[in-house]
């Protein structure tokens, strides 16, 4: 798909999306370097699982946030009452504010936005995962996609996915990271799957930075025939 970039549009514009996860929203995305979020193979392979596991969720906790798709498509979502975004880097902030816009949420009462860091460190600019999520209702859907940490992060919030109804999307950055945040997960009776990228993406690759990119998914001990 690198080929078509040349005789794509430059810039970051509002676009109607067509396709995929997140159909029927309006980003602002520049097809040069977007043009798999247009089309919806962006992350393709995290789609299924999570749509099966946000259903019945009342509320969102999007630990790096980023532009603010996910979010939005929680906002759009039946049923969900609280969400909280997190994301430090104000350049990707102000696209997620116009995405906001587009969509007609940039003043919804439910969400809040920490302009700051999720885990450990010195407040205010640091929260940890049981400070984000104290208010939000059950059942409650986690993303996590921070570039490292992501185990460091689930140690601040065991009284979180102690005692909350949580189903999670962990995108894991590193063996031992990913290693990290299964056990913990484990300990507190979560079940876990690991998503990984499809073959196809040989053909259509995301050009990631970072070697080890795949997802883990994880709720609590289903019932039943439920399972992940």
């Amino acid at each position: 798909m690198g080929v078509l970039k040349f005789f794509l549009p430059k810039g970051r514009h509002p676009r109607l999306i067509r396709f995929g996860f997140y159909r029927g929203m309006r980003l602002r995305l520049d097809l040069q370097c977007e043009l798999q979020n247009y089309l919806g193979l962006y992350e393709y392979e995290t789609f299924a699982a999570m749509r099966r596991l946000a259903r019945g969720c009342r509320s969102f906790l999007d630990l790096g946030a980023a532009k603010g798709e996910l979010t939005v498509y929680f906002l759009r979502l039946r049923g969900i009452e609280r969400v909280v975004a997190v994301e430090p880097s104000a350049t990707e902030r102000e696209i997620f504010a116009a995405n906001l816009a587009l969509n007609q949420l940039q003043s919804d009462p439910r969400l809040r936005i920490h302009a700051g860091y999720a885990g450990q460190g010195l407040a205010p600019d640091w929260q940890t995962l049981d400070e984000l999520a104290a208010n939000l209702p059950s059942p409650v859907f986690l993303k996590i996609d921070i570039d490292g940490p992501e185990a460091a992060v689930l140690d601040t919030g065991q009284e979180t996915l102690a005692g909350k109804d949580c189903r999670l999307l962990i995108e894991t950055h590193s063996p031992e990271a990913e290693t990290g945040c299964i056990e913990r997960l484990q300990r507190l009776g979560y079940v876990t799957r690991i998503i990984r990228p499809g073959t196809w993406r040989l053909l259509i690759p995301e050009h990631r930075t970072i070697s080890h990119n795949r997802w883990l998914i994880a709720r609590r001990r289903p019932q039943g025939t439920e399972s992940l």
